[in-house]
């Protein structure tokens, strides 16, 4: 387990767009025969992609934009499925920002600026600062992975535009659009509106490229427009699938560190 420096609680502010988951793009040649490009495919296509997905490792340029402050910085990403996940910020010169640790049952969030340490049970995620809204656990791992998974929705609708796979339906009250390429079947943005066809968030995906039997985006970009917060991820390196041992995920925290439970 692990967790280090500063401003990563703005992270987890955006983390909560889940709650509804090196370089170069895979190829445009369409893998998808017409036959084939029907709600039961696409639906299992997103699902089988992140369960081939046993490790992840990635260098990345985290960009965090909202009412509060804005920031990019340097970001480490670990995540060995099924049960670890660790972000490691750090600012110029190396500095650590902040570590995020969390597996299924517990989270730590370290500040070595401020040498506090949060804790608390993973399903109290929301109560860490600058975190209000529930979030699980799979959704934290598929924001690593930039894996938007298809939900079971009420009265999907399937069309085709071009390249584009575009499926519409309701979670709830909200209203999903999602736009998948039909190259790989995996969707690269969902538009999500309330009852009021609002645009409540967007998450979009690119530059795919299949690592190990996984396609997966190396650009991940979260908005709220309502909110006016942002975050995105560009992964400069990533490995797939790779070996990782508990030392990938050790977190040392100091023992004079502020220790809040929440």
């Amino acid at each position: 387990m692990t967790v280090e420096k500063k401003k990563p609680l703005v992270l987890l502010l955006l983390l909560p767009l889940f709650v509804l988951f090196d370089c170069a793009g895979v190829s445009n040649k369409p893998h998808l025969s017409d036959s084939e490009l029907n709600w039961v495919t696409v639906y299992k296509i997103s699902r089988t992609n992140f369960s081939h997905l046993e490790t992840l490792e990635g260098q990345a340029q985290l960009t965090v934009q909202s009412a509060g402050q804005s920031y990019s910085a340097e970001t480490r990403v670990k995540m060995k499925r099924p049960d670890s996940l660790y972000f490691k910020i750090e600012a110029a010169l190396g500095l650590d920002v902040g570590i995020f640790f969390a597996d299924r049952q517990n989270y730590f969030i370290y500040a070595p600026m401020e040498n506090i340490c949060y804790t608390g049970a993973v399903d109290s995620l929301h109560k860490a600062p600058l975190f209000d809204i529930e979030i699980t656990f799979d959704k934290l791992m598929q924001l690593c992975a930039g894996a938007e998974i298809l939900p079971n929705m009420r009265d999907p609708n399937m069309h085709h535009e071009g390249d584009n796979i575009i499926i519409t339906g309701m979670i709830d009250s909200l209203a999903c659009t999602y736009y998948l390429e039909r190259g790989n079947g995996l969707v690269k943005k969902l538009e999500i509106r309330d009852p009021q066809s609002r645009l409540v968030a967007v998450h979009e995906y690119g530059r795919f490229k299949k690592i190990n039997g996984v396609t997966i985006p190396h650009t991940i970009r979260l908005q709220r427009p309502l909110a006016k917060e942002s975050l995105s991820l560009f992964y400069t390196q990533l490995k797939i699938n790779k070996k990782l041992s508990g030392n990938d995920f050790y977190i040392k925290i100091p023992d004079s560190a502020l220790k809040v439970n929440l």
